[in-house]
């Protein structure tokens, strides 16, 4: 967090480049809730009611229930993954629930009263540089290629 000058301004028009951004980490991170739930179908098996309440939990609790099945096949993942997981959903929330602007001309700046409430007259602005999207979108890009290759080795487990 950093505290801006009193003369300096957020700009409410954000240039294509961070609405790319922020566009381009919440498809792919949507991407990676619906390998979950995919994944967590082909695990339980379940009823089509059951299918329809796993749809409906929140990506949270399916990443909980998801780590819970992988680990209850055997399949104990490294704590230091389901933290990284965990870190991409609160930057996924920061980027989904933040209000966006430039700081300086180009320096991303979300504020998101939920991280920091500030006050009625004053905002805490957190920085939020372009480094930091390329770190979501790199991790978030190997947990759907690690969850697609899960799935299509359960779905060729399943059918043989």
């Amino acid at each position: 967090m950093e505290e801006l000058d009193d003369n300096e301004e957020l700009s409410l028009v954000i240039p294509l480049r961070l609405k790319a951004a922020i566009a381009d980490a919440l498809n792919l991170h949507g991407h990676l809730e619906n390998l979950a739930v995919e994944l967590l179908w082909t695990l339980n098996s379940p009823s089509e009611k059951a299918m329809k309440s796993i749809a409906n939990n929140t990506p949270n609790r399916n990443f909980a229930a998801l780590r819970e099945a992988i680990e209850a096949r055997g399949g104990p993942v490294p704590d230091g993954m389901w933290n990284t997981l965990a870190q991409l959903r609160k930057d996924r929330n920061l980027i989904a629930h933040g209000h966006w602007s430039v700081v300086r001309g180009n320096e991303p700046h979300v504020v998101w009263r939920q991280f920091e409430m500030g006050n009625a007259e004053t905002a805490v602005a957190v920085g939020y540089p372009y480094e930091r999207f390329a770190w979501f979108m790199r991790n978030a890009i190997q947990f759907v290629r690690m969850f697609a290759d899960l799935k299509r080795h359960l779905d060729d487990d399943m059918s043989s």
